[in-house]
């Protein structure tokens, strides 16, 4: 009697089908885990701008007003006001850019954010309308509550 008379050619091709199978499930999780490792970056990379921000605010609470409150900042103040609104909008741009390696909940927390800081403060909405050249084109409608503005015609 042969191997193949008993049977073995066929359990060879059993094992061969479920060898496959298991290994496309352990590349699946793995694929998983690398997703779910690369939005977990993503977030702590983000966070770890925006502590830098939130230090910015705690050691000059005075800018705070000019973000969160919608006040105008005095004349000596303005100068620095933009910086800190270019710098928000840096960050805006970063989230946006990062966008596919975060979860979805965490970029739309963001957009709330931003929004939020968009609505209130006059000093932003000057610096995202004057600089939407710096930027890509979705990041008005994307991250903050202003439309982008069309491109120049040529």
């Amino acid at each position: 009697m042969s191997l193949h008379e008993i049977g073995f050619g066929n359990l060879a091709e059993w094992v061969s089908a479920i060898a496959a199978i298991v290994t496309a499930v352990i590349v699946f999780v793995q694929i998983q885990d690398l997703r779910r490792t690369v939005q977990n970056q993503t977030s702590q990379a983000v966070y770890s701008e925006m502590l830098s921000l939130d230090r910015f605010f705690f050691q000059n609470c005075e800018f705070r007003e000019y973000f969160y409150e919608g006040q105008e900042p005095p004349p000596d103040k303005k100068a620095q006001a933009r910086i800190v609104a270019e710098l928000l909008c840096d960050l805006a741009d970063y989230v946006c850019l990062q966008k596919k390696t975060m979860a979805p909940d965490t970029f739309k927390e963001w957009q709330t954010y931003m929004r939020f800081l968009s609505d209130k403060s006059p000093i932003l909405q000057d610096a995202i309308v004057q600089r939407q050249t710096w930027y890509d084109s979705r990041l008005g409608t994307q991250m903050f509550s202003i439309p982008a503005k069309p491109p120049a015609k040529p």
